[in-house]
C-alpha cells in the first residue's frame, strides 16, 4: 500500500509470483487508472543464466557434432588419396600388372573420376 503525505492511501501494491503489481490510484475520489508490473531483478538474472547454460550446452552438442562428421569425412578422404597415391606410384615405378580397384573405379565422385583417368592414361583397365 502505497500512502502519501496527507496519509491517504493512493495505491496499492502487492506480490504475485514474484511480480510487483500497482493497482489504480484513487486520489480525491477520481480514479487515475495505472498498472505498473515489474519482475523481480533475481528473476531476470536467473532466466539470462539459464539461457546462457542452454545456448552454451546446444553449441557445445552441435561443435562435437559437425567435428566428428567433419573428422571421419576427413579420415575417408586421405584414406582414398593414400590408394590413389600408392597406385600412381606403382604406375610411376613402371609396374602396371595391378588393376585400379574397383570400388575406387565406381565411386560417384572425383575420386572415382580421377581413378578412371589414371586408369585409362596408364592402361590398366579393370
Amino acid at each position: 500500500m502505497g500512502v502519501g503525505l496527507s496519509g491517504k492511501t493512493l495505491f496499492d501494491e502487492w506480490y504475485h509470483d514474484g511480480i510487483e503489481v500497482i493497482s489504480p490510484i484513487t486520489l480525491n475520489g477520481t480514479t487515475d487508472t495505472i498498472l505498473i508490473i515489474g519482475l523481480s531483478m533475481e528473476r531476470v538474472y536467473q532466466a539470462v543464466q539459464n539461457n546462457v547454460l542452454i545456448v552454451a550446452i546446444l553449441g557445445l552438442g552441435v561443435f562435437l557434432v559437425v567435428g566428428t562428421v567433419l573428422y571421419q569425412i576427413s579420415k575417408e578422404t586421405v584414406k582414398i588419396i593414400r590408394r590413389l597415391n600408392a597406385q600412381i606410384g606403382q604406375i610411376a615405378s613402371g609396374d602396371f600388372s595391378k588393376d585400379m580397384p574397383m570400388d575406387l573405379l565406381n565411386r560417384k565422385n572425383e575420386f572415382g573420376e580421377i581413378a578412371k583417368i589414371i586408369s585409362i592414361h596408364a592402361g590398366i583397365h579393370s
